[in-house]
Formats: C-alpha cells, sequence, structure tokens
C-alpha cells in the first residue's frame, strides 16, 4: 500500500525541487563567469608580461693578434695544430677551447667574436684530423687525454689566466664532455651545445643499433683526414 503525501507536502517538496536547481544554476552561473574572468586575466598578464632580457654583451674593444697552425705536443708525442687568437694587450686572460674534427679554420668567426672581447681563443683540430698528427678514430679514448694535455697547455701559457672553459656544439660537445670526465686541474666550465649524451643510446647507435640515415653518411664525410664531398644533398651526399 502506497503512502499518501499531504497536498502541503507535495507543494514543499516542488519548491525544494526548483529552489535546489534554481541554486545549481546560480553556482554554474558563478563558475562560468569565475572562469571568463579567470582566462581574462591570465590573457592580459600574457600580453603584458615583460620580454625576456638577455643583458647586454661584453663590448668588443680589443684589436687581434693570431697565430696559426702551433703544433702541441700530447702525453704520447702526437702533436695537435690549434689557432690561437688574442687581443692586443699584456694582461693575463682566460682561455676558450674548442677542439674540432670539422676543421679549427671554421671556427675563426666567433674566435674573433670571443678575443675582440677579452678572451683567448684556442681552436684545435682533432687527432688525426686536418693538420693535426695522430689517427682519426671519432671514439678513440685518446680523446679524453687530448683534451686533458690541451687544457693544462693552455692554462700555464705566458698569456693565461689558468681558468680555461670550453665551447661548441656537436661534436665539439663531445669532447667537452670526454675532456671534463679527466677533471683537469685548470677546467672550470664548458658549454657542449647539442651534444647527444649517450653515443651507444641516443647517437649514432640507438639502443646499441647504428642509426640510419645521418649516421653513414657522416661516416663517410668523415673517412679522410679533411671532409669528403661525396655528391649533392645532404651531409656532402
Amino acid at each position: 500500500m502506497h503512502k499518501k503525501i499531504a497536498p502541503h507536502c507535495r507543494k514543499l517538496d516542488r519548491h525544494s525541487h526548483e529552489s535546489s536547481a534554481l541554486g545549481i544554476r546560480r553556482r554554474l552561473c558563478g563558475a562560468g563567469v569565475f572562469a571568463a574572468l579567470l582566462l581574462l586575466k591570465l590573457t592580459w598578464v600574457i600580453a603584458v608580461a615583460q620580454a625576456p632580457d638577455p643583458g647586454s654583451y661584453s663590448p668588443a674593444k680589443y684589436e687581434l693578434q693570431e697565430r696559426r697552425g702551433v703544433m702541441v705536443p700530447m702525453r704520447d708525442g702526437t702533436r695537435l695544430a690549434v689557432d690561437i687568437y688574442a687581443p692586443k694587450t699584456s694582461e693575463k686572460l682566460p682561455v676558450i677551447l674548442s677542439i674540432t674534427p670539422y676543421g679549427r679554420t671554421e671556427l675563426y668567426s666567433q674566435a674573433r667574436r670571443f678575443a675582440t672581447r677579452g678572451y683567448i681563443f684556442v681552436a684545435a683540430d682533432s687527432r688525426g684530423r686536418y693538420d693535426s698528427d695522430g689517427v682519426w678514430d671519432p671514439f678513440n679514448a685518446k680523446h679524453k687525454t687530448d683534451g686533458y694535455d690541451l687544457v693544462e697547455w693552455s692554462a700555464t701559457q705566458s698569456w693565461s689566466s689558468g681558468r680555461v672553459g670550453m665551447w661548441g656544439a656537436s661534436f665539439l660537445g663531445w669532447t667537452q664532455w670526454w675532456t671534463a670526465s679527466m677533471a683537469p686541474p685548470h677546467l672550470v666550465t664548458i658549454v657542449p651545445v647539442g651534444a647527444p649524451p649517450d653515443q651507444f643510446q641516443d647517437t649514432p647507435y640507438r639502443q646499441g643499433v647504428l642509426s640510419g640515415g645521418w649516421a653513414p653518411d657522416w661516416v663517410s664525410v668523415m673517412s679522410g683526414r679533411t671532409t669528403v664531398k661525396l655528391g649533392e644533398g645532404p651531409y656532402a651526399g
């Protein structure tokens, strides 16, 4: 048997549901207004946010003196070719070292930019490449000790303050990590740009498998003492 509901109770129940629905609509409307205002505020913040300020560069205030083809002996007697870009001053200055398999003279633009601003830039050919002695092997463990020896040689020259940093991208970044792993006493910083962190997990091997595409091209281009132009197309054909 269904229990009858008194008329006044049914009226109260209907009003209660209507009141509840109205409250929900009001809350939803309020939430919508809040979201709109928040979006407007965020848009305004984005619109008026201050642009990043990179600061000012050191002024180019030095004239340059350059020495080409200086042969620096490594611990095993192999000599590496370096170019030295130095400000014309009697000051002892910090050194920026870059070791490259792509030809040290390709760094002249960056080297001059640093040198005119008070740094001595030392650009070195990797072992076995261009004017450096030795046999080229991109993963020769001697790249580590070569980096160590070049850092310490740079730090002990008469024009050096004894503080050496390294800079460069891609393979030039690898030479920095390899050098840093030897902890040369006068190396104070490295700036590797776009250097793959693990050669067997990232590139040129991917999980131990030689990558297709660019890797065989790179190996071909780097197969000689200087860059080998194989033909038209990416990575020298």
